[in-house]
């Protein structure tokens, strides 16, 4: 069963979850497979022009990734969110939504 919604807008917390969410399981991801490899001896890792391997790498690459999962998110939301602002003055969302019997 299919139902028609319309909404306003997107609140601004719940855009940024959204691509908060979305960057740390695409782009944090990537930096901390990298800090794995990294862990065993693969110079993926740099701070500065030195190669940071080990446990060092690891804890770098783990910093890394929250440090550019935020910022990113945060350049991305501000975009969006002034875009999603400015469509909605003149229309509304329509978002279809398919129920399930799953409880």
């Amino acid at each position: 069963m299919e139902r028609l919604l319309t909404i306003k807008g997107i609140r601004a917390g719940s855009l940024f979850k959204i691509l908060l969410i979305g960057h740390a399981f695409s782009f944090g991801l990537v930096i901390v497979s990298m800090g794995i490899f990294s862990l065993f001896g693969y110079e993926t890792v740099y701070i500065g022009d030195v190669p940071a391997v080990g446990l060092k790498g690891l804890i770098s690459a783990l910093l890394a990734a929250t440090l550019f999962t935020v910022m990113f998110a945060f350049v991305n939301w501000v975009f969006v969110f002034v875009g999603n602002w400015l469509f909605t003055r003149f229309r509304p969302y329509n978002i279809v939504v398919q129920e399930t019997d799953i409880p």
